[in-house]
This record gives C-alpha cells, sequence and structure tokens, in this order.
C-alpha cells in the first residue's frame, strides 16, 4: 500500500497533486469571477452562486486534468522539491497560497452575493 500511494512513478501522487489543485484553484478563480461581476463584465449577472461554483469548478478541473497528462513534468517538480536541503521555504510558500486560497473563497463569496 506504502509503495502504490507514495511511490511518484506510479500515478497515484501525481492524482492526488492535481486533485489538491484544481482544489486549490477555485477559490482564486472565483475571485476573478466576482471581480468581472462587480465591474459588470460578466456576462450572466443575476446567475445563481451554484452556477458559479460548478463553473469555476469545471474550468479549475479541466485545467489541471490537462496538466496532469504531463506526468514526466511532474516527477521532475517531485523530484526537485525532494532534492531541496530546505523544504521549510516549499511549506511556508504553499501554506500561504492555501490560506490565500481561503481568503480568496471568502473574498468572492461576499462580493457574489452583494447586491
Amino acid at each position: 500500500m506504502e509503495v502504490v500511494f507514495y511511490d511518484i512513478k506510479i500515478g497515484i501522487g501525481i492524482a492526488r497533486a492535481e486533485g489538491t489543485l484544481a482544489f486549490i484553484f477555485v477559490p482564486y478563480e472565483m475571485l476573478i469571477l466576482s471581480i468581472f461581476k462587480k465591474l459588470r463584465i460578466f456576462p450572466i449577472q443575476n446567475s445563481h452562486f451554484l452556477i458559479f461554483l460548478i463553473i469555476t469548478c469545471g474550468i479549475s478541473i479541466l485545467f489541471t486534468h490537462f496538466l496532469g497528462q504531463k506526468n514526466e513534468e511532474y516527477i521532475g517538480y517531485f523530484h526537485k522539491f525532494e532534492s531541496h536541503k530546505n523544504n521549510a521555504v516549499w511549506h511556508v510558500i504553499s501554506s500561504m497560497f492555501f490560506i490565500g486560497a481561503v481568503c480568496a473563497g471568502i473574498i468572492s463569496i461576499m462580493w457574489w452575493h452583494e447586491s
């Protein structure tokens, strides 16, 4: 079981990374679309929030899925990440990206529901 989940070359690690990236990109896309709606550039101004959420999730999943097809590049990135002597810097950067995603999600929800 350990080999299946932690061996990079099998592909389960890449699938887990793809799902995580898809989850992380959604709030940023929501924020962009909320800014478009706030500036009245969004073509569907009065759409329901669930439609908005489905659109952003779909875009995010398609984006990460097509990037996930390049397994050799992901494996190279994982090897670079593991080869760094100080992973604390990368953990701080990824934590900041995650905290930014949470903040972007909250802001986009508030902006979307403004009248």
